[in-house]
């Protein structure tokens, strides 16, 4: 008794098949690279991936041009990023345009809506094809575009206003609409087919493909026993590091492991079973604060995606970074929480071998030091004062573990404008690897520490009332903790 095939899976994609797979060649010939079987198949899968749900034929293909150009990127590049998509692709167009269209234009406007806007050849291309000038073309153009002008206003769509790029997108859309009652793959080379083929822009490049030797009819045909959009799904966890602490990037990297996929300048994308080896090592970092764990966030996010010779083809990749982009800093969902740095390390002093004498002289030698010479801070920080209307613009540098204190001084009296921040100095963050805010008050005062100045408040309210509250608010500081840093302001600020 014979075995019975499976039935075909039921698929309402079906239909996308073809289209995409058209779109897809065509688009990689047009960028001048090997459209081989292997390169359409793997470009299709990203498309058909990346695509709505509910998506129809018509807008499978647009989109399909765009998901090619993002396959390239990842493939040429490794270049992660959403293309920038049509505004206007949810605008209903139907063939009805594209015919309305064609009669309203000579022989040069059917050139350079076929060529031009259909296939996308630049007008130099067109002129050579056609054997027309490209002076008599540029005119044809700007028919083209006062025709589309007028056939969306009788449809009730509005294009004033819209710019000339605008409006070419609108233009190549509707160009590139298919005719109803496209053939199926084994009709597409008979004379029925090749009929249909010189009116509709679907079929003319499927034609013209196969011809080619880039797609054969069998290509076209859906595959019977699978899902034409790959229904499996699969797990990875994104990794961001944040732009303050860029310079620990390589050992980010190293931590994370081979199996972690650059994406952008600082973020990576990991399958979560690389998560076991990679947590330990980026455990190690944070506990020397390189970078510390607040610099640091992630996501675990399921979606359509599939490992690809070291890159990573889907929506997935997106995805879980935008997914990590919405998470808190210091946060990695996924993995146990990170510690908080390990404190710094005594300063070395010079150790002398030998017996108890030797010992007590390197005391006395580093009181000595510390009394002629000053204490040098925990964490030093530089910084720039510039005058503004009753205030200080500040921009300073300072370890990343350091805690900041900015106090001002307000009608004779100190007052404390920012409390220990050291996990929020990212909002002040320039981007050049330093800090920018603006302050009120005629002079200012940054204070850094390891871990804060206890009773700042307090000793604030007592340096206003001493008779110089600048050098008095540097030795209630430096009483409370002799290593801290305290930089203050050059005179007064201008008056508002």
């Amino acid at each position: 008794m014979p075995v019975p095939l499976s039935a075909p899976v039921p698929d309402p994609a079906r239909s996308l098949w073809a289209p995409v797979t058209v779109r897809v060649a065509w688009e990689l010939v047009l960028a001048g690279l090997p459209a081989r079987p292997d390169a359409i198949a793997e470009a299709r899968e990203h498309v058909l991936r990346s695509l709505p749900p509910g998506a129809g034929e018509h807008e499978a293909e647009e989109l399909s041009t765009l998901g090619v150009r993002e396959w390239i990127e990842r493939v040429r590049d490794g270049r992660y990023r959403r293309p920038a998509t049509d505004p206007d692709l949810a605008l209903p167009l139907g063939h009805d345009w594209r015919r309305r269209l064609s009669q309203a234009l000579d022989h040069a406007g059917d050139a350079v809506l076929r060529l031009h806007y259909g296939d996308g050849f630049p007008l130099d291309v067109v002129a050579r094809s056609a054997a027309i000038d490209e002076i008599h073309l540029e005119q044809a153009r700007g028919g083209i575009r006062e025709a589309i002008r007028a056939i969306a206003l009788e449809e009730g769509v509005s294009v004033h206003g819209w710019s000339v790029a605008r409006l070419d997108l609108l233009i190549g859309r509707v160009a590139r609409i298919a005719e109803p009652g496209c053939p199926g793959p084994g009709g597409l080379l008979t004379d029925e087919g090749r009929a249909h083929a010189d009116r509709c822009p679907r079929c003319s490049r499927a034609v013209r493909l196969v011809r080619g030797g880039v797609l054969s009819p069998s290509d076209l045909f859906p595959p019977e026993h699978t899902l034409v959009r790959p229904a499996d799904r699969r797990r990875v966890c994104a990794i961001l590091l944040h732009p303050d602490a860029r310079k620990h990037r390589e050992r980010v990297s190293q931590a994370l492991g081979e199996a972690a996929l650059p994406i952008g300048a600082d973020g990576w994308v990991l399958p979560e079973e690389a998560l076991d080896a990679a947590g330990p090592a980026l455990t190690a970092l944070a506990l020397e604060g390189t970078p510390a764990r607040h610099h640091l966030r992630g996501a675990l996010v399921t979606g359509s995606g599939r490992w690809a010779r070291g890159r990573l083809i889907g929506p997935l990749p997106l995805q879980a970074i935008e997914g990590a982009r919405a998470r808190p800093w210091g946060e990695l969902a996924g993995m146990p929480e990170l510690p908080a740095p390990l404190p710094p390390p005594p300063r070395a002093t010079a150790w002398w071998i030998g017996a108890a004498v030797s010992v007590l002289l390197a005391a006395a030698t580093a009181v000595f030091v510390s009394a002629d010479r000053g204490v040098t801070p925990t964490y030093p920080v530089q910084a720039r004062f510039v005058p503004r209307a009753g205030a200080w613009e500040l921009r300073f540098d300072t370890h990343d573990l350091a805690v900041v204190d900015i106090v001002a001084q307000r009608g004779g009296r100190w007052e404390l404008a920012h409390g220990g921040v050291r996990d929020g100095k990212g909002r002040w963050a320039t981007g050049e690897g330093d800090y920018r805010l603006q302050v009120d008050g005629q002079a200012v005062a940054i204070v850094t520490s390891a871990a804060g100045i206890p009773d700042l408040a307090a000793r604030l309210a007592a340096a206003s009332a001493d008779p110089d509250p600048l050098a008095s608010l540097s030795d209630r500081v430096h009483a409370a903790d002799a290593h801290a840093a305290v930089l203050t302001s050059p005179g007064a600020a201008p008056s508002p």
